[in-house]
């Protein structure tokens, strides 16, 4: 989706994509939040589709040995699933660290083959998971988003939620680069997603310096894997970059 040079677009309600997509931008291209009846959305949002939730069949071994060990799954429905899918294991009753318990174990992974009845993964868990009874494993499709070379120019309004100028649910191998974000409620968000490198973006005054100091973040990341920021200039009322979810970042 390509936004032409020098032009300024406003966008008052968010634009949701669900496939491999990328959004760019020559020289002054602007995009622009309205709000929407004095209500703030998020931008560009993409999200990843849930396909299935399903259990492991037995308990993770992450040195091997098992049916479920290293980079190698077995799941009671192996129905529907693709390569270049995610998958979200989740252990309800087993924390990653105790003092928060809402931060279990488990965590995001891409599916790189399907052979003989099991999956295998990009990459391990770095742990062991047990009593299956109590662990979930979502399957989602997996959109690719590209986001370069873009102006993002938000509004400050109270009660923004934390809305977001590009918002990833879910999805894999992704770019955010060379862009521009300022006014904004909050920056970029990831979250489940797998593979996703954040490049050369400068940040300005999340949320409103003076009244509502302790909002708004630049990056938040939840529940992802493989992250990578770099060369990031960020100034924001609360997180530049905030690490938080339900399962492991790692």
């Amino acid at each position: 989706m390509y936004f032409a040079a020098g032009k300024t677009y406003y966008i008052p309600t968010a634009i949701n994509i669900d496939h491999d997509c990328r959004l760019f931008g020559g020289e002054g291209t602007t995009i622009k939040t309205e709000t929407d009846n004095g209500v703030l959305n998020n931008v560009f949002v993409a999200d990843g589709m849930l396909k299935k939730t399903t259990t492991l069949t037995t308990d993770y071994d992450s040195d091997g040995g098992t049916d479920n060990a290293g980079n190698q799954f077995t799941l009671s429905d192996m129905t529907g699933i693709a390569i270049d899918d995610i998958m979200v294991i989740k252990a309800t009753d087993q924390y990653y660290n105790y003092s928060r318990q809402y931060y279990y174990l488990g965590g995001t992974l891409l599916i790189g083959d399907i052979y003989n009845g099991h999956l295998y993964t990009t990459t391990n868990l770095p742990f062991d998971i047990e009593n299956t009874e109590n662990v979930s494993v979502k399957i989602y499709s997996a959109p690719q988003i590209i986001v370069e070379g873009l102006n993002f120019v938000g509004e400050m309004v109270s009660g923004g939620n934390y809305k977001y100028f590009v918002l990833l649910k879910q999805c894999r191998n992704s770019i955010v680069r060379n862009c521009r974000m300022t006014e904004m409620d909050s920056g970029i968000r990831i979250d489940n997603c797998f593979n996703t490198l954040i490049e050369s973006v400068e940040m300005s005054k999340s949320k409103e310096l003076n009244s509502r100091q302790g909002d708004g973040y630049g990056i938040a990341i939840y529940s992802s894997t493989n992250t990578v920021v770099v060369r990031v200039n960020a100034i924001c009322a609360q997180s530049c970059v905030c690490l938080s979810g339900d399962v492991t970042c790692f």
